[in-house]
């Protein structure tokens, strides 16, 4: 250090022989060169004031601000790479107005550069400079028309591109560079990984709304005082803070995804009570604060965890790899001690009653937990993330798709039923996604209740008007065709008339007999129940739910098909994100109406979300085992297609998607929806005409029959 303070000393002495105005200039730029205690930084900085006072020093002011401001955060790389900019720029050929034009575009633009962007920016800039300086304007132009936000390889991917062109045409280099060309832009959109807040605020506000019902918006992590580099996702009770913008990975989707599971992870402390409790005055009851908060956080995480894995399982899944990152950093042995000590996992209070239970165990053997014990709920590592991202990129590499392998290694498939896995269709792609909604098939669990018949009771009139309206359905026992050549028994008119015509010569017919066909209907339904939250919603003017008058409507059905015979199955489904769809059996195709089924229609409760297309394809694949000549889908549901991932368009053509995958295996489709007002809306989603609206729910039950009598009558 006392070495570069005389050599600054030397370096002012000689620029006040200069003159004043330069002197004033080094002792205000080189001072902060100095106090970075830089020895090669310093030759730099020397060489290009050299450089820039061969053009004139009416450059040097301005161009160094840009200097100033980066050396003032420390940034020493950035400094290097801008010092470097600078030199190779005014060694060109230049005349006074593109030196003095060079001197206000450069700082300003090293200002705008984000900090975790501006090295890599600097560098891409001198890159292009050492092509053609007069590349640099039209990438600056790209850079604040939306190149800012690439990644650096897509960065340097796009430029790469650029520099390609300049040797056919230098023109046409420039217009790609600006994202003036079609060309350009198209590349652009192609190569953009990185996801910005402010694109997906919006969006995750009404994410939030719909999952907490409570006024939390989100908010950037600059927005907050203090340095925050090593956290991606912290809260107030006002605001859900997040990171500006997300580039961990090589793909914009994945990105995105990172936004609403950093979203859905911290709303997960309000959806499950975290902060019901007053921590400040709990925290107050041990000696330790710092050891109280991780252990208390520690709870939390694995209390919260469990109950993501039960009620979000698909969630859970996709989080792992996020989750399994982090688990080097906890105390492992301190981790199970604690898991060991849950009971439930319902409340915060049993958080509170365990942390009661082992502080004074673990205050016993160490006096404070390392701080990378704290729960990845709260904090996570920008390392972890980078040797994650690594990690993905060489197994991309090999073909092998990382999610997907995590999903069937690590999802709990201990639990009943069978697991299917079925594609989803991508309007945006025009095409499937093999093998990308994971489905749950099992067994509704059944409740003791008096459900069944007290809708038995109530509706007696309306049960004994559907039970005659479904007798005259029923086809006679024989049907008789008269008059063939051959048959079971002679047709006794017909041998009357052969007698007649024989009697007076005329050539009688042979159409002697009689046919005795028995009549049967050959018809398999499934109906196919919407089971998401919303039909926990009170019908109006009514103390029942939607579900209430749904399982109401169910009961008459079950009545109506056990009177005319048909064969018929009911399901329900719900389900959250594409790995955590359920598929509820209720009564399969050869099981008889008993107990067990209405113990089940019973304990139909409002679930999750609504992933329509996966619930349907099952369904398809369940009808395709019945060999019926008349094969019907009924779908009864309160509303659009909704889940975490599979909302608007994408939800609507993946779901048409899938019913015109039943019409192409002979199978009938009849979605009937209750409570909707726009009946173009679902014209785009079931197709014009192939579906029933129910403005009041409480005629579902007998606007069910009507449906399904003017479907099956022949």
């Amino acid at each position: 250090m006392n070495d570069l303070i005389k050599l600054y000393h030397e370096e002012i002495n000689k620029a006040h022989k200069i003159g004043k105005t330069f002197a004033e200039i080094m002792e205000k730029y080189l001072l902060s060169v100095v106090k970075h205690n830089n020895y090669d930084l310093f030759v730099l900085f020397l060489r290009v004031i050299e450089i820039m006072q061969s053009k004139g020093t009416y450059i040097i002011d301005p161009s160094l601000k840009g200097l100033s401001s980066i050396l003032d955060v420390s940034d020493i790389a950035s400094s290097f790479s801008y010092l470097y900019l600078l030199e190779n720029v005014f060694s060109k050929e230049l005349n006074y107005n593109k030196c003095q034009n060079f001197s206000y575009i450069l700082p300003k633009a090293v200002l705008s550069f984000k900090e975790n962007k501006r090295n890599f920016t600097l560098k891409e800039l001198l890159r292009v400079s050492k092509i053609d300086y007069r590349l640099i304007e039209p990438l600056l132009d790209g850079i604040n028309r939306g190149l800012s936000a690439l990644s650096k390889d897509t960065l340097s991917k796009f430029i790469d591109i650029g520099i390609d062109k300049y040797d056919k045409n230098s023109e046409s280099s420039a217009k790609f560079l600006s994202l003036e060309s079609k060309i350009g832009i198209d590349k652009f959109k192609e190569l953009k990984v990185t996801v910005s807040l402010p694109e997906v605020s919006e969006k995750l506000n009404r994410y939030i709304s719909a999952i907490l019902g409570i006024n939390i918006s989100t908010k950037p992590l600059s927005s907050l005082s203090g340095k925050y580099d090593e956290t991606l996702v912290c809260s107030d009770g006002r605001f859900i803070y997040l990171p500006d913008e997300i580039d961990f990975f090589d793909d914009r989707e994945k990105n995105s995804d990172m936004y609403k599971s950093l979203t859905r992870l911290e709303a997960s402390l309000y959806e499950f009570g975290t902060f019901d409790v007053d921590l400040e005055q709990f925290f107050s009851e041990f000696n330790n604060l710092n050891l109280v908060s991780q252990i208390f956080t520690m709870c939390e995480n694995i209390r919260i965890i469990k109950l993501l894995r039960k009620y979000y399982p698909g969630f859970i899944a996709n989080l792992y790899p996020l989750i399994q990152k982090q688990q080097p950093n906890i105390n492992e042995p301190i981790y199970i001690y604690i898991s060991n000590a849950f009971k439930i996992y319902d409340t915060v209070f049993e958080s509170v009653r365990v942390v009661r239970e082992v502080y004074p165990e673990i205050e016993k053997k160490i006096h404070e937990l390392p701080e990378a014990s704290i729960s990845f709920l709260l904090f996570s590592n920008k390392k972890i993330e980078k040797m994650a991202q690594a990690i993905y990129t060489r197994l991309k590499a090999k073909n092998i798709n990382l999610i997907r392998n995590i999903e069937s290694n690590f999802l709990d498939d201990s639990l009943d039923g069978n697991i299917f896995w079925y594609k989803e269709w991508n309007y945006e792609l025009n095409d499937y996604l093999q093998n990308y909604v994971r489905l749950r098939d099992r067994v509704l669990d059944g409740t003791s209740c008096d459900f069944y018949f007290n809708v038995m009771n109530t509706q007696e009139y309306l049960i004994k008007k559907i039970k005659y309206s479904f007798e005259l359905l029923k086809p006679e026992a024989l049907s008789i065709l008269r008059k063939w050549v051959e048959g079971d028994d002679f047709d006794y008119n017909a041998l009357i008339e052969f007698a007649v015509d024989k009697k007076a010569n005329f050539l009688p017919s042979d159409h002697l007999y009689i046919k005795k066909i028995k009549n049967e209907r050959d018809i398999s339904v499934l109906l196919l129940v919407d089971l998401s939250r919303s039909t926990a919603n009170l019908v109006y003017g009514s103390n029942q739910t939607v579900l209430d008058v749904e399982k109401e409507a169910i009961v008459l059905f079950c009545e109506a098909l056990e009177i005319v015979g048909d064969s018929y199955s009911i399901a329900g489904f719900s389900g959250t994100g594409r790995l955590g769809v359920d598929y509820f059996r209720i009564k399969d195709f050869n099981e008889n109406m008993g107990i067990s089924v209405r113990e089940k229609i019973c304990g139909m409760s409002p679930q999750r979300s609504t992933r329509m297309g996966a619930a349907i394809r099952h369904a398809i694949s369940q009808l395709e085992q019945v060999s019926s000549k008349i094969r019907l889908l009924i779908i009864l549901g309160d509303g659009f297609p909704n889940d975490l991932d599979y909302k608007k368009d994408y939800a609507i053509y993946d779901t048409r998607k899938a019913i015109l995958e039943a019409y192409s295996k002979n199978i009938i489709v009849r979605p009937i929806t209750i409570n909707v007002n726009s009946e173009q809306n679902l014209d785009k989603l079931y197709g014009n005409n192939y579906h029933s609206i129910i403005s009041d729910i409480r005629d579902l039950p007998s606007s069910l029959l009507k449906i399904y009598t003017k479907l099956t009558h022949k």
